[in-house]
């Protein structure tokens, strides 16, 4: 059977003309690049430093960039740091890309899921916007 058969015969299965089949179009709903600050608080009792957590957040997955805003604040016990993330968040909803899987994997105590030691201190919801 050739590839021009096999086409021919999924067309006839989903019922799609040619002109149907030809007119998709992709969407670019799950291309859409976001960007977000949020403040980290880093225990200093974990033993990382600030490179590897921001490593570690790079490595979540639809997280393109992430940026140091300012300073990091280095308090007793903890570093506060203000990053800005750029993410896709692959078609999930906003709110629910940042909550269910940003900050879930950054607060997360599990070494292999999340950041020991770090924690999502706050979110500047004013500072969201779409690039």
């Amino acid at each position: 059977m050739t590839t021009k058969d096999m086409v021919k015969n999924f067309k006839k299965l989903v019922s799609m003309t040619d002109h149907m089949f030809l007119n998709e179009v992709e969407t670019r709903e799950g291309f859409r690049n976001y960007k977000i600050t949020v403040f980290i608080k880093v225990n200093k009792d974990a033993n990382l430093d600030i490179q590897q957590v921001f490593g570690k957040i790079r490595a979540i997955p639809g997280v393109i960039t992430l940026k140091q805003e300012k300073a990091i604040a280095d308090r007793i016990s903890y570093f506060l740091c203000e990053v800005t993330i750029k993410f896709n968040s692959r078609g999930v909803p906003n709110k629910n890309y940042i909550y269910d899987i940003l900050v879930k994997q950054i607060n997360s105590e599990i070494e292999t899921q999340g950041i020991p030691g770090a924690k999502v201190y706050g979110i500047n919801w004013q500072s969201f916007s779409e690039i």
